[in-house]
């Protein structure tokens, strides 16, 4: 492999570093809780719904019960899912995956899923975004929404870790 210039070893570790630092704000927001692999399996059904509309593959089954946090791919999809929803204008659909922390918190955000997979907004708005076009029933004040940018976003503000610790409490 051919040697790489200065600027382009600078630009790769930035990357990195961009990359971990994604990673780690998604672990972070990730909630905390004891999690049966069948309420888990009805909220993966529920995701795999939405995620065609992303054009993105199905989200595994889970083959365990969780007792901690969920897993960071899966966080990131649903909250992915939770922008889109808020940028197409349906605040009221959106959730905070934060909020998951037991079994009723992961039917919540299911029921949510569900309702948006068969929304026609949501679907227009996602399909328009792909087009970088702007469907007429979205609100002119909505935020864009970018699809890929949503997959690589982090989080803005860096989360205080004591704060997050002492909410869930």
């Amino acid at each position: 492999m051919a040697e790489l210039l200065p600027q382009e070893e600078a630009l790769m570790s930035r990357a990195r570093e961009a990359e971990s630092a994604r990673e780690t704000a998604f672990e972070q927001m990730s909630p905390t809780g004891d999690y049966p692999m069948g309420d888990l399996n009805a909220l993966v059904d529920s995701l795999n719904q939405v995620l065609p509309m992303f054009k993105l593959p199905a989200y595994p089954p889970f083959q365990a019960d969780i007792d901690g946090a969920l897993p960071t791919e899966f966080v990131q999809q649903l909250s992915m899912v939770a922008d889109a929803a808020e940028a197409a204008g349906l605040e009221r659909l959106s959730f905070d995956v934060a909020t998951a922390t037991d079994s009723a918190g992961l039917e919540e955000i299911q029921a949510r899923l569900d309702t948006l997979s068969g929304n026609q907004s949501f679907k227009t708005y996602l399909r328009s975004e792909a087009k970088g076009e702007v469907p007429s029933d979205v609100p002119e004040d909505a935020p864009p929404f970018d699809v890929t940018a949503a997959q690589a976003a982090v989080p803005a503000e860096v989360v205080d870790e004591e704060a997050l610790l002492m909410e869930r409490m």
